[in-house]
């Protein structure tokens, strides 16, 4: 989680680096980047949960 973050710092720092202006291009940009990040939290969620069950049914 903490790399998909990172990523997602990374892009919005340069995006915003490379035009500092409201750009509605740069938006969705970032918009994608953090949902990227979202679904990444979600998997790991599953797979926590994947986990809990797992050993819960042992």
């Amino acid at each position: 989680m903490l790399a998909t973050e990172l990523i997602n710092t990374a892009i919005e720092t340069l995006a915003d680096h490379l035009n500092p202006q409201r750009h509605p291009q740069i938006r969705i940009v970032k918009d994608c980047a953090a949902g990227a990040v979202l679904i990444a939290v979600f998997g790991a969620l599953g797979v926590g949960i994947a986990l809990v069950v797992h050993l819960l049914t042992r």
